[in-house]
């Protein structure tokens, strides 16, 4: 298949794979008896539609850029391709996407997190008080585009994959992404620090602001090893999601402005991360 951007941009609509993930993390949070209202999907599904439609308009714009480059830089030794000319190479190459990938967006995670004119955007991912599976496309529209400018058009300049391989990545990462975000009790034990699970990930959204500087990989883990901010899932316990405030948008057009004045306060208390026996046992897959 085609190694052309244009194709592994097209591989990497996520359309399919999201609508799969999605419903494949519902169905096990609904198994393990989650709680979450419909309501609060409903409104997170409705930003991922607005979240889609970013996608595209992004998909155009790379496909411009990578126009302008290529009629005034040329290529040279670059893209190098990642899953070409060995044995496995669509497997390694998906790997090795995925954690240069993970790389570059750990650092612009922590820029998001440190800088309020990106935080005001990435706080609308943060605002969910009922942290569920939907939650993963509860974003604001121009985290899209500072993604896609800022992380994939310079990788799609350096690297590339066969659209087979893309579309192989795209589904995995839709997967994981929903499924960290589920409202299940799941950890892996020490193979956390390998590979993200839902109960680690939940630390990352945690309301208490000195609690939630931690965890900023979404796929792999060994980056917040190497640079400290890695903090083990704890399955004893309770940690209370959404802004440090108490605040949140209810409704389309807060998510869209993400004004911060049009938040609203939540009834839920506001609370540290605290011990809380009696929340039941966690499933482990490290057994």
């Amino acid at each position: 298949m085609t190694s052309t951007p244009w194709g592994q941009l097209l591989a990497f609509t996520p359309l399919l794979p999201w609508s799969l993930a999605c419903t494949a993390a519902m169905g096990a949070e609904y198994k393990t008896g989650s709680t979450v209202r419909w309501v609060d999907r409903r409104l997170n599904l409705m930003a991922g539609a607005w979240v889609l439609l970013a996608t595209v308009f992004c998909q155009v714009l790379l496909m411009v850029l990578f126009a302008l480059v290529h009629k005034v830089v040329h290529p040279g030794y670059f893209p190098i391709m990642l899953d070409r000319g060995y044995p496995g190479a669509m497997v390694v190459g998906a790997v090795l996407w995925l954690g240069l990938y993970d790389a570059a967006y750990y650092v612009f995670h922590r820029a998001q997190h440190r800088f309020a004119w990106l935080w005001r955007f990435h706080a609308v991912h943060h605002s969910d008080t009922a942290m569920n599976a939907t939650t993963y496309v509860r974003q604001h529209v121009l985290e899209s585009v500072f993604q896609s400018v800022l992380i994939i058009f310079p990788m799609l300049l350096l690297f590339r994959l066969s659209a087979a391989t893309a579309l192989m990545v795209g589904s995995i990462s839709a997967m994981l992404q929903f499924w960290i975000h589920a409202d299940v009790r799941v950890h892996y034990g020490r193979w956390s620090a390998v590979l993200v699970s839902p109960l680690q990930h939940r630390w990352h959204h945690n309301r208490d602001q000195q609690q939630r500087e931690v965890n900023f990989a979404g796929v792999f883990p060994w980056i917040d090893v190497l640079l400290g901010t890695y903090r083990a899932p704890d399955p004893h316990t309770r940690i209370d999601t959404g802004l440090f405030d108490g605040t949140t948008w209810s409704d389309m057009l807060g998510l869209l402005t993400a004004d911060p004045a049009a938040r609203r306060v939540v009834e839920t208390p506001v609370t540290e991360a605290h011990e809380m026996p009696g929340l039941g046992e966690a499933l482990s897959v490290d057994q």
